[in-house]
């Protein structure tokens, strides 16, 4: 449950959070106007448009606390879910807190997709992801078929926590499905998107470096594989790609900066190598193919972590053969999900993608 000071915000701060929303229509109209002249845009519908430009417009200029203030909490999200599919609830409990929430039944025979979600680890799940990945699965089983569960990771928030809790809380899911539930880790796919991926590197770096006095999952096998989209694995911005596409992405390079202040005012030395896998030492991932069966990374060639992507999987590749890498040309952050939110059509590369992952 969040904490006492998760979304508190003063008065002045309510008041400026409903300025700032007043001007959002000038934003998108101002957006819409200029599309035509910027080459990232004149491509995209104009729907596609005014949701980027939301997304963007409401993370640059909101505070962290605000915009926790506006969004319901990632267990409010499930269960709103729930009650909207009638879907019985199924929760289960967790160290620190934390919780394993399933979007299908609790199936323990055959494989599941284990999701951890996005938001600088100050934000909660959106409520696009569930319908996204439900589609996909169910999408993938017409393709390849096979029938996949889904189970998503509730897990605290700053200010509420800090790392390791949320390393804690991941290692704890992973153990539960495996000890608990029964299920052989070569039926486990990881599933991460931005910090979300951030935090399924945690734990495949914990299990090759135990950190502290945190459990260690015994595997018998090597998990499914770990699919991470956009992930956040540098909490600095000097990649070239920050400057190269602040002006396109849906989170411009200052946005990162500050979304990371936060994190790093917290985060202990030996804590680095786990949040920032790109900068991890050499051989930080050496035996890593012991572990996992398969990587993919997606990122957007229009993306801030283009280039923090890009050398995370040259990382993995002199220690893996099973490592995927996909530029989407013209993708920002998310791509996916953002196309979807706009209503698009699921791009057929993506699907490959995923389908060329789950097989």
């Amino acid at each position: 449950m969040p904490s006492p000071d998760y979304a508190q915000v003063t008065l002045w701060e309510k008041i400026l959070l409903i300025c700032v929303l007043c001007s959002w229509p000038i934003a998108m109209t101002l957006r819409l106007l200029l599309s035509p002249f910027r080459s990232y845009d004149r491509h995209r519908s104009w729907r596609r448009i005014v949701s980027d430009e939301s997304f963007r417009f409401i993370s640059s200029r909101l505070r962290v606390n605000q915009m926790q203030y506006i969004m319901v909490s990632t267990i409010s999200v499930y269960l709103e879910w729930v009650q909207k599919y009638s879907e019985k609830t199924l929760l289960d409990y967790l160290d620190e807190d934390g919780n394993l929430m399933w979007f299908t039944e609790r199936d323990t025979t055959g494989k599941v997709v284990f999701y951890v979600h996005g938001g600088t680890y100050q934000l909660p799940m959106q409520k696009y992801v569930p319908d996204y990945w439900i589609t996909v699965l169910g999408e993938m089983k017409e393709r390849i078929g096979e029938e996949f569960d889904l189970v998503a990771l509730c897990y605290s928030l700053y200010p509420s926590s800090s790392f390791p809790i949320q390393l804690r809380q991941a290692i704890s899911g992973l153990a539960h499905l495996i000890n608990v539930n029964g299920i052989k880790p070569e039926d486990i796919y990881l599933v991460g998107d931005s910090a979300g991926g951030g935090l399924i590197l945690q734990v495949i770096s914990h299990l090759l470096h135990p950190y502290q006095d945190i459990p260690v999952v015994q595997l018998s096998a090597p998990l499914g594989g770990a699919f991470l989209m956009s992930p956040w694995v540098s909490l600095t911005t000097e990649s070239l790609s920050y400057t190269a596409n602040s002006g396109s992405d849906v989170l411009p390079a200052e946005t990162w900066a500050y979304l990371a202040s936060a994190i790093l005012k917290e985060l202990p030395d030996d804590g680095r190598p786990y949040l920032e896998a790109v900068k991890a030492p050499k051989d930080w991932w050496k035996g890593v193919d012991r572990l996992v069966k398969k990587f993919t990374i997606l990122t957007g060639a229009m993306e801030c972590l283009r280039d923090d992507n890009m050398n995370l999987a040259a990382a993995l590749e002199r220690h893996h053969k099973d490592v995927t890498l996909f530029v989407q040309p013209d993708g920002v952050h998310t791509e996916p999900y953002l196309a979807r939110m706009a209503g698009d059509d699921d791009q057929p590369e993506i699907l490959d993608l995923i389908e060329k992952h789950f097989t």
